[in-house]
């Protein structure tokens, strides 16, 4: 135990500031750990509807073994009973690290992020090209930094995404990138993955404003992209005599699109949600010859044979509208009778709505109580109309929440996507209610792993859970299509990222005593976070399910507040680092007198802790410090001139 420090030895913040430094290491913060990382007792779908019961091995961010292995001395252990582990799910179309607004010019250097202005014209260097909209060269994963919305596709389940500029008609290539922390070099999966179009350029005046020439202006682009092909190859055929065309980065790239065999040319990943910019998209394709994906294809049931014959795949996203709501019925009253109508109109509502009906007689419109007083007959005669809309609402809403089944159903490639969604982890809510309309969960976990791994060209390494692969891991709290399925961890890269149980509803007459059941955890123990790497004492006083206590190492305490539920148990650390707040979480399993579990720092990476029940002693006690360090006032060791 800490005494008080003899004078003239700084405490307080500079232990606090240890301590942190200390929890928050590199390696606490979720570096590659050289253990190796066993999860027992999991219920496995290796691929979309082979499910098994066993273990997952990972070491070097590499799936070592599955199903019937056992745990190397030295591993980590997680118990994964009553969990349901998947291929890491891949988000297949997003915008992430790009934002919409276009920032100041003094922040461009500091936004790496951002794409570059295809509202602007042409380059500086182009002076006669007109390219508005049109940067195919521009790469997505040279600018990539994590942006702090990926820290919600992470909790959503999601392990990689592909990320593709937001406007352009033509606005650059898209990379897939690993959703963790790390340096861009450690994010970046693939660099150059497609080209992304659209026929929204992000705005701006002048040429095109319109569909006619928005498609005039990618027609006169793409025959550009051949003439310059044509010409540059001519030259280096030729032996003199011919004028040398100028070097064009974008017309180059296009060479990657257009030319070669076509199995090796890189798609186009094209942005077309409704029925005319489908079909729009799909001419341009074949009339250049480049392979082509729709993503968003909100109408694209509309299209699905036709889809499917052309084999032409979609990234379908689940940002459907809400469901239209039934209108409230006002109360009915006799035909004729006059008073204030109730339900969902107020009589001033009701004039506003019904403006084109005589609601009031001509000889009271310039009196002001009228204005309350209305044609109840009329207004009930006009929301006979109302129905009629809303079930014609409920019709459309169907058809696009169908739209994906329909695709799967006509043979079509489907992929899922989060892109719109304020909250990709809607997902989960989005797809239960697909598959409640006919989608089979298989399909939809196909649609979440094996469908995205292939149709970005990384089936070799993501998709599926198999010995070799990469080590990107979903694992939920139930199976995919269940009513209480949440993301419980991730693992990406074999960097674990564990989101906890979900807290316990506070209750006004939590019981004072222990729940039969549960283990009673009040007392002292020993802790020890990170393997060794920092020791100290773990004091808990339990009341019901509800836990307090504190931490104490060589650098500080920290107090705590948690649960217990279980065998599990969570709790949060508190403390301040330089007038800054820092808070520290930790779940654990409860093994008779021993506790292993994970402590999160602040940016959701963890690190392994133990903690052993000390024995107990006619001088233990269960003290809540006051003060860090000193001033605590207990009879626990800390004398005035310890100089430890």
């Amino acid at each position: 135990m800490l005494r008080k420090p003899t004078k003239g030895r700084q405490v307080g913040s500079a232990c606090l500031i240890a301590l942190a430094f200390a929890l928050l290491s590199p390696m606490a913060q979720g570096e590659p750990d050289s253990r190796p990382v066993f999860i027992k007792n999991l219920t496995i779908e290796a691929k979309p509807g082979q499910r098994m019961t066993g273990s997952i091995l990972i070491k070097d961010g590499v799936i070592q073994g599955i199903g019937a292995v056992t745990a190397p001395t030295d591993a980590r252990v997680i118990d994964g009973k009553g969990l349901v582990a998947y291929a890491g799910f891949i988000d297949a179309w997003t915008h992430l690290g790009f934002a919409g607004a276009k920032p100041a010019e003094e922040k461009r250097e500091e936004r790496e992020s951002e794409a570059p202005d295809l509202q602007a014209g042409p380059p500086i260097t182009m002076p006669l090209a007109r390219r508005k909209g049109l940067r195919p060269s521009y790469q997505a994963g040279q600018h990539y930094l994590p942006p702090k919305e990926a820290v919600a596709h992470q909790k959503a389940g999601f392990t990689s995404a592909l990320v593709a500029p937001q406007f352009g008609y033509f606005g650059g290539r898209s990379s897939l990138v690993q959703l963790r922390s790390g340096k861009r070099r450690e994010l970046v999966f693939k660099q150059d993955t497609a080209l992304h179009g659209s026929f929204y350029s992000g705005g701006g005046k002048g040429y095109p404003s319109t569909a006619m020439g928005v498609m005039s202006h990618l027609r006169q682009f793409l025959s550009d992209a051949q003439h310059h092909r044509i010409s540059r190859d001519a030259f280096k055929r030729a032996s003199g005599g011919l004028r040398r065309p100028l070097y064009d980065p974008d017309l180059e790239f296009m060479d990657r699109v257009m030319a070669g065999p076509v199995k090796e040319r890189l798609s186009v990943f094209f942005s077309a949600s409704k029925e005319n910019e489908i079909l729009r998209a799909m001419t341009l394709s074949k009339e250049f010859g480049y392979p082509l994906v729709l993503t968003g294809a909100r109408q694209a049931y509309r299209h699905a044979e036709t889809i499917a014959k052309r084999k032409i795949p979609v990234i379908g996203t689940l940002n459907w509208a809400p469901e239209p709501k039934a209108p409230k019925k006002a109360e009915e009253k006799k035909p004729g009778k006059k008073g204030p109508i109730k339900g969902p109109f107020s009589a001033k509502a009701a004039l506003r709505a019904f403006s084109d009906l005589e609601l009031i007689d001509d000889k009271k419109k310039d009196d002001k109580k009228a204005k309350d007083s209305v044609d109840v007959a009329k207004v009930l005669e006009r929301l006979q109309e109302r129905p009629r809309v809303y079930q014609s609402k409920v019709k459309a809403w169907t058809k696009e929440v169908k739209n994906l089944i329909v695709l799967h159903k006509a043979g079509v490639f489907v992929s899922f996507s989060s892109q719109g969604l304020k909250d990709p982890g809607e997902i989960y809510a989005r797809i239960r209610l697909l598959i409640k309309h006919g989608l089979t969960e298989k399909q939809a976990v196909a649609a979440l792993t094996t469908h995205p791994a292939r149709l970005l060209g990384v089936a070799r390494h993501l998709g599926t859970l198999e010995k070799g692969k990469v080590a990107n891991v979903t694992i939920l709290t139930a199976a995919l299509g269940d009513k209480d399925s949440r993301p419980r961890m991730v693992i990406v890269d074999g960097v674990v990222h564990d989101f906890g149980t979900k807290a316990a509803k506070k209750t006004t007459s939590a019981p004072a005593q222990v729940p039969t059941g549960v283990k009673n955890l009040t007392g002292k123990w020993t802790i020890d976070i990170g393997n060794g790497r920092l020791e100290g004492t773990l004091k808990l006083v339990q009341k019901g399910n509800d836990l307090t206590g504190s931490i104490e190492t060589p650098f500080g305490l920290a107090k705590l507040k948690g649960s217990v539920k279980g065998k599990t148990i969570r709790f949060t650390a508190n403390t301040e680092v330089q007038g800054q707040k820092v808070k520290l979480k930790a779940t654990g399993i409860i093994k008779k007198d021993k506790i292993e579990g994970t402590l999160s720092s602040p940016m959701g990476q963890d690190t392994a802790w133990t903690a052993k029940r000390a024995p107990k002693s006619a001088n233990d006690v269960t003290h809540q410090h006051d003060k860090p360090l000193s001033g605590c006032g207990c009879d626990e060791g800390h004398g005035e001139g310890d100089d430890r």
